[in-house]
């Protein structure tokens, strides 16, 4: 593994070997641009935290087991639909509003998308694998999504809108996992 965290890049020549690498942490360097990446066609896992990535349209066709690219300028993360092994995928504090590209990513069994602009989770629906899911610090709303996903052990849903501590989703939820539903608006009657 290269760890180039807190470092810049000087040139890109002196980087030559890094189309061999499997994993590569990249963490907290103000990147924009990471199209040198796309050429790391052997790279399992990644790190790209804390950098100032806006698109990732650069790791299409990359075969990753594990993303992070937490910390980023991220609003939809439509170019992951591709990356149909991944496991562990970190997209907490980023401008998230549109998580389509993770339906199709049914082995990840551990997903971060806290701290974003989200309100809908339907997409994750189709994720039969997850076991660890945070959706904290967000807009949501509706659970039922989540119902189906047996397989979850911990979700956290803390800091949404969820109003209705009664709904039935949320009970079937409660009844498989432990879930965190600190800090949402319920109504006093629904108590």
């Amino acid at each position: 593994m290269v760890n180039l965290s807190e470092f810049e890049i000087q040139r890109r020549t002196e980087c030559e070997n890094i189309y061999s690498l499997k994993e590569l942490d990249v963490r907290y360097m103000f990147l924009e641009d990471i199209s040198i990446l796309s050429g790391i066609k052997n790279l399992k896992e990644l790190s790209l935290s804390g950098n100032s990535l806006d698109s990732i349209s650069s790791l299409e066709g990359l075969d990753l087991r594990k993303l992070h690219i937490d910390n980023n300028k991220l609003e939809s993360v439509k170019e992951l639909a591709g990356m149909k092994k991944l496991r562990d995928l970190r997209l907490y504090c980023n401008n998230l509003r549109d998580i389509s590209g993770i339906s199709r990513l049914t082995l990840i069994t551990h997903l971060d998308i806290s701290h974003n602009n989200l309100e809908d989770i339907s997409h994750l629906s189709s994720l039969r694998n997850l076991t660890d899911l945070d959706v904290s610090h967000n807009y949501v709303r509706n659970v039922s999504p989540l119902v189906r996903l047996k397989k979850l052990r911990l979700v956290n849903l803390s800091h949404n809108n969820i109003s209705d501590i009664n709904d039935s989703n949320v009970a079937i939820l409660l009844s498989f996992a432990a879930v965190n539903l600190d800090r949402n608006p319920f109504r006093s009657q629904s108590i």
